[in-house]
């Protein structure tokens, strides 16, 4: 079957061909292996394309916070004016600002805590 669908001049152009061939039941065409492997291999590509776009991504946004890191200042009063809703969140950004960059572990903070 041959379907062309057209505009010429504001019509409407239909075109439909039947070459008479009757359609084989139940015949499924199946993907061959090199097919198959193309796929992959395309699709491991596109991949590769994502991670450098994310790595990349990732290296502007570190230039970024480098160069905004003396205006940019997460003191704890911001802090907990913006994410605290109760007294236990207030003592965990407490205890997070004491600790500084290494953080706190679940263990030392439940030791402290009890």
């Amino acid at each position: 079957m041959r379907c062309v669908h057209g505009l010429r001049e504001g019509n409407v152009q239909i075109v439909h061909d039947n070459s008479g061939k009757a359609a084989q039941k139940g015949f499924v065409r199946r993907r061959s292996r090199a097919e198959k492997v193309g796929r992959l291999k395309h699709i491991i590509e596109l991949l590769k394309c994502l991670e450098r776009q994310i790595g990349e991504v990732d290296v502007r946004t570190r230039t970024l916070m480098a160069g905004l890191r003396e205006w940019i200042s997460f003191e704890p009063s911001y802090i907990q004016k913006v994410a605290c809703e109760d007294e236990v969140n207030v003592e965990i950004i407490t205890c997070l600002m004491q600790n500084g960059v290494g953080g706190v572990t679940a263990f030392s903070y439940t030791c402290r805590a009890g």
